[in-house]
C-alpha cells in the first residue's frame, strides 16, 4: 500500500502528540517521585513491639451513640 501525503502528514501529527505526552507524563512522575521522597515515614501500629506496648483504644459510650 503506497504512502500518500496525507497519512503521511498523519503519522506524523500522532507521532508528535505522543511524544508531547510522553515528556509531560514523565515530568509529572519524576515530580511525584521526588515529592514521595519527601514524605515523612510513619511506622505501623502493628510492628515489632506493638503487642507490649499497644493498649486497645475502646470509644465512650457517647461515641458510639452519637
Amino acid at each position: 500500500m503506497p504512502a500518500t501525503a496525507a497519512g503521511e502528514a498523519y503519522r506524523q501529527a500522532v507521532a508528535a502528540g505522543t511524544w508531547h505526552v510522553f515528556l509531560t507524563v514523565a515530568g509529572v512522575c519524576a515530580v511525584a517521585f521526588a515529592l514521595a521522597l519527601l514524605v515523612k515515614e510513619v511506622p505501623l501500629r502493628g510492628g515489632p513491639g506493638a503487642a507490649k506496648t499497644h493498649q486497645p483504644v475502646t470509644p465512650s459510650r457517647d461515641e458510639v451513640t452519637g
